[in-house]
């Protein structure tokens, strides 16, 4: 029953603080300006993350409670990187700025966790060479997930579906993992993406700004960590559910690299922004990125957690076709 109320108070606390952005944006210089980058246009309130960021940051309350340091630290990090990103919605911060205190927050995130546990086949090695590898890929999984939030309604959905799949493997695989506050926390921040959801369904009123995207991805990371270690998910299938996300944002960003582009200019060349124009809209490309998670990453993810001999197999076969259709669709490259 606590878990229904904790969601309950997390959508209501999440539409509540988001309509008061929106009303306010103009004051807080939280309006995102349409530019030859931009797939919207007209200018739009940003910021709108600082809802479910407050939501989820209450909710870690509990699982701060049960589990003392180590959640505190994911919690008070988190926070610091939603404040990180909230500077650069405002004040447009310098790459190298954020990159450096992203990839603080991440080393310390990391070497906090049992690295043996987690999962990758890196055993006997010392913590230090384990830990770098996992640092850099939370350090492009929180940049890239900022590059995804690009079209109304993307980001928040893909991270809605990775939570409530993750949180159903759990349940499945460990029906006494049900009152552990870590799951609660999971389930109370899929409930606040959800009433986001309200506002930034195509067409959006609000973008969730740097200031979501960026706590999003490092609680995701966080999350993910801590249900490794716990040994309820191996951090690969982590990696199946976030495919759509990780292959779109990797295949443009290498393509743009390979033709001399600066791949840290704004551009519009992602698979999705492509899709976008040529489907007609927004809605239609959320809908379909949603889809390909519920019907090929999610079964692929259960399966490889079911049958753990075949994991990697299972990562190459949902990855494959994904980077198949990126290229197809011209991911990184400039498309009339």
């Amino acid at each position: 029953m606590i878990i229904v109320v904790i969601c309950v108070v997390s959508a209501l606390w999440t539409i509540a603080i988001t309509a008061l952005i929106l009303r306010f944006a103009g004051n807080l210089k939280l309006v995102q300006a349409v530019n030859d980058r931009s797939s919207h246009v007209r200018p739009t309130p940003t910021g709108g993350g600082v809802g479910f960021v407050t939501a989820s940051a209450l909710a870690s309350g509990f699982a701060v409670t049960a589990l003392g340091q180590p959640m505190l630290v994911l919690t008070v990090l988190a926070l610091a990187i939603a404040a990180l990103g909230l500077a650069d919605d405002i004040l447009e911060l310098k790459a190298g700025t954020r990159f450096a205190i992203q990839g603080l927050a991440l080393a310390i995130l990391v070497w906090q966790q049992p690295i043996e546990m987690l999962g990758l086949p890196l055993a006997g090695l010392s913590p230090i060479v384990v830990g770098l590898p996992v640092v850099l890929m939370g350090l492009w999984w929180v940049n890239l997930f900022n590059f995804m939030d690009g079209i109304d309604g993307l980001a928040a959905s893909q991270a809605l579906l990775i939570l409530l799949a993750s949180f159903g493997l759990v349940m499945l695989g460990q029906p006494d993992a049900a009152g552990e506050p870590v799951l609660w926390w999971m389930l109370s921040l899929a409930a606040a993406l959800a009433a986001f959801l309200v506002f930034n369904w195509p067409p959006a009123s609000i973008f969730m700004g740097d200031v979501g995207s960026t706590y999003l991805a490092f609680v995701i990371f966080g999350l993910a960590l801590v249900c490794a270690a716990s040994g309820w998910i191996a951090l690969p299938i982590w990696a199946i559910l976030g495919a759509t996300l990780i292959v779109d944002t990797s295949v443009t960003l290498i393509t743009r690299m390979s033709a001399g582009e600066r791949w840290l200019a704004g551009h519009r060349q992602h698979a999705y922004q492509h899709l976008s124009r040529h489907l007609g809209g927004h809605r239609t490309v959320t809908l379909l990125y949603g889809a390909v998670v519920l019907l090929w990453l999610v079964p692929i993810a259960s399966l490889a957690h079911f049958q753990p001999g075949i994991l990697w197999p299972c990562v190459v076969v949902a990855y494959l076709p994904l980077l198949i259709a990126a290229v197809s669709l011209k991911a990184g490259r400039r498309v009339p």
